[in-house]
């Protein structure tokens, strides 16, 4: 008897090889698909991750849907109209000016407001930085910014007229190197 009959033979019996057995392979399949999710969920988090932090996190997540539904009330009473007038591509060092209009709901200018604008690091709030804008004409702020990193920046503009008449302006930019 050959050996390739005696594995015909070992095989008739019942043996599988376990290469040839759909179990097998089901479970090669299965774990090789959960290594593929989990390669592309790693990178997806770190290609996204802002790295953002909070300070006191719990307190202003506690206090947030209070926060939001009174600044939906001054946004319906104010119905001021906010733009922000970045560079069309901010650069790194790299002296830009920044402008906002502030208009009230007629469109009419509003002057005489304290208009400051908050430059954050998505990734390092060590870089965090704000500045005042100064009135260029009625209705117009404008700052000048210099970026000393590349990359995603939050930018909030806070303009308050009085105690009970402020709004922020909230945009994220990218600073190109």
């Amino acid at each position: 008897m050959s050996v390739n009959e005696r594995e015909d033979k070992t095989n008739a019996k019942g043996f599988v090889p376990a290469w040839k057995s759909p179990w097998v392979w089901g479970m090669a399949i299965l774990v090789t698909t959960m290594l593929v999710v989990n390669f592309t969920m790693i990178t997806i988090g770190l290609n996204t991750h802002t790295g953002l932090v909070i300070d006191e996190f719990y307190a202003k997540g506690k206090a947030y849907l209070h926060e939001e539904v009174r600044r939906d009330e001054v946004e319906q009473r104010l119905q001021w109209r906010l733009v922000l007038r970045e560079p069309s591509t901010p650069k790194l060092n790299q002296l830009q000016q920044y402008q906002f209009i502030l208009k009230d709901k007629q469109g009419e200018a509003i002057s005489d407001a304290t208009v400051e604008l908050f430059a954050y690091r998505v990734n390092d709030a060590s870089k965090d930085f704000s500045l005042p804008m100064k009135e260029i004409r009625p209705g117009y702020y404008a700052a000048e910014i210099e970026f000393n990193l590349p990359g995603h920046w939050d930018l909030i503009v806070s303009a308050m007229k009085s105690e009970e008449d402020a709004l922020d302006l909230a945009q994220r930019i990218f600073v190109q190197d």
